[in-house]
């Protein structure tokens, strides 16, 4: 408010004009909330819980490979494993841990 306010009118139009921008101002907040809100729903998917979960896939790979190999001691079920889960694995690791920077977006 740069001006005095000497009459009733001038006071009911700044009233007027502060309810405006304090409308404004809410829709905005509304808006800011809801962006957010999918920021992080979008950051918490793609940086945290697809790579725990090749991470945990990994893991109980491995724990399966190895426990099949004090078990059976055969070295053809193994090399199976192996060979079915290792292009597949260096696959996903080259997706979501070696991103290229050509591939992000600019927002």
């Amino acid at each position: 408010m740069k001006n005095r306010i000497t009459s009733l009118e001038a006071l009911q139009q700044e009233k007027k004009k502060l309810r405006m921008e304090i409308e404004l101002s809410k829709r905005e907040f509304a808006h800011s909330l809801g962006s957010s809100r999918a920021n992080l729903k979008n950051f918490m998917v793609t940086n945290v819980a697809i790579p725990a979960g090749i991470a945990g896939l990994g893991i109980a790979g491995a724990n399966k490979l190895m426990h099949n190999s004090e078990k059976n001691r055969s070295a053809g079920i193994s090399q199976h494993f192996l060979s079915t889960i290792l292009p597949l694995l260096a696959t996903v690791v080259q997706t979501y841990f070696f991103k290229n920077p050509a591939d992000e977006h600019i927002n």
